[in-house]
């Protein structure tokens, strides 16, 4: 069961928890949550431990995205910029980005 199936199945007992007459399927219940609980952090643990150790790093997919090492020599340095596309036109200024779909959506626009 991958991190995401464990996520869900907690997630679905834990709604289904609540009061009944049945004690014997109240303790099953409470038991499955914390069995659930237990394998989600050990999993997470283990993932944590693979990669850089930080949990903030997760994706939403449920693991680690190791980040590739890259060493720049000395006097380079990297930016990273955004880059908005609107049809044929290439835009780093989001302003300026959507001022021209405000433009291509003008009638009489491209």
């Amino acid at each position: 069961m991958d991190l995401n199936q464990l996520l869900s199945a907690h997630q679905r007992a834990m709604m289904e928890r609540g009061p009944s007459k049945d004690d014997n399927a109240d303790r099953k219940l409470a038991a499955d949550v914390a069995d659930y609980a237990d394998r989600i952090q050990r999993m997470r643990d283990h993932y944590a431990c693979e990669g850089t150790g930080e949990i903030e790093s997760w994706e939403s997919e449920g693991g680690l995205v190791p980040q590739p090492e890259m060493t720049l020599p000395p006097g380079v340095t990297m930016t990273l910029r955004p880059e908005y596309r609107v049809g044929p036109y290439v835009y780093s200024d989001l302003v300026l980005a959507l001022r021209e779909l405000e433009r291509q959506e003008k009638p009489g626009g491209q």
